[in-house]
């Protein structure tokens, strides 16, 4: 194939950086755009980069920041540059857009070396350190509604939600359930940890599995990567027949796996939630207590107030289990969130954000 342009990409750290990325780098090969997308070396970034083998990645180091290993961390962030300036060098970028994270930084200041358009793309309803830092410089930043920044350029600023991989499509429930190896007919529980998986919520399903599964409900976990092996258990229903609980590490066929769903229990980061509305899978949310500015629980507090989540704190775990039962059997209900996840899922559509994006840089 023969590229017009190239565009750099930076989308590593974690599923919810690099699932944008890969999403834009979609519809910009569609318009003939090459796309170099970098990304950490995290096994997270290099299991979920395998599946897409037509577009180029690049693993660049770094590591988050904390106080503990500030030195390390500016050593990664040279190593970081300096791949940046290659990357630059080699193929003639007409721009960049990053997607936050620890990976940002080297982009934004080769950016300016080589004097090229440089975007920001912030998911979350309160926006990263990184973000923070370079909302001054940015000559675009894409934000989530709702969301502003104090130091940014209003001419700047833009509410383009979070775009959703082309690959991630819709499938109907009983074959999604057929291909998971689960009964067709009975009613399903994803639990989601997000892509660096969960330990609190794996614990909570393997402990309330067996009551899941005395009201017929089968389960389904991602436990990350961190999680073990996967594996099948069985337990009964109360008239004594087998139900099925899986526990997988890592699914790279997230369309299928919430497809399945009937009910989601997740995390609240802005990639499982851009993916959750768009398949319209009624949801309780449980926020990581310890992301960084609490983010988790802002990105729900917006979702509750557009009518399409439930939140319980993970300091309330005892909680879950009747939400979720109650979400089940609650049809009424789960409609009203259905609606309110449609209307913000229409928000996510990659082609505006592409056409503002190539509208700056070319």
């Amino acid at each position: 194939m023969v590229y017009m342009k190239t565009v750099v990409i930076t989308c590593g750290g974690t599923g919810g950086h690099l699932a944008p990325g890969i999403a834009v780098a979609q519809e910009l090969s569609l318009r003939g755009y090459r796309c170099i997308l970098l990304m950490s070396r995290k096994q997270v970034d290099k299991r979920l980069a395998q599946g897409y083998r037509g577009l180029t990645f690049v693993a660049v180091p770094g590591i988050g920041l904390s106080w503990m290993n500030f030195p390390l961390f500016l050593w990664h962030q040279l190593g970081a540059l300096l791949v940046n300036i290659h990357v630059m060098y080699k193929y003639k970028p007409i721009g960049c857009i990053a997607f936050g994270g620890f990976l940002t930084l080297g982009t934004f200041l080769a950016s300016r070396i080589f004097r090229l358009p440089f975007a920001l793309h912030e998911a979350n309803h309160v926006p990263g350190r990184v973000v923070r830092l370079l909302q001054r410089f940015a000559d675009r930043i894409y934000l989530p509604e709702g969301v502003t920044l104090p130091h940014a350029r209003k001419d700047r600023m833009r509410y383009k939600g979070y775009p959703v991989r082309s690959d991630v499509s819709l499938s109907k429930p009983h074959s999604a359930r057929s291909a998971l190896g689960l009964e067709i007919d009975r009613p399903v529980l994803l639990v989601l940890g997000g892509s660096q998986g969960a330990a609190a919520l794996t614990r909570w399903t393997q402990k309330n599995a067996q009551a899941l599964a005395l009201e017929g409900v089968q389960v389904y976990c991602l436990m990350g990567m961190q999680g073990g092996p996967e594996r099948m258990e069985t337990h009964k229903d109360a008239q004594g027949n087998p139900i099925k609980a899986y526990y997988v590490p890592f699914s790279d066929v997230m369309g299928i796996v919430l497809a399945a769903a009937d009910v989601v229990v997740s995390r609240a980061g802005a990639g499982s939630i851009a993916e959750i509305n768009f398949f319209k899978k009624p949801t309780v949310y449980v926020p990581y207590p310890y992301a960084c500015d609490d983010h988790q629980a802002a990105n729900v507090r917006y979702l509750q107030h557009q009518d399409a989540g439930v939140r319980v704190p993970e300091s309330e775990l005892n909680r879950l289990l009747p939400a979720v039962l109650g979400l089940l059997k609650d049809a009424p209900f789960q409609e009203i969130l259905k609606k309110g996840m449609a209307r913000l899922a229409k928000k996510n559509d990659v082609k505006p954000l592409v056409d503002d994006f190539l509208s700056l840089v070319d």
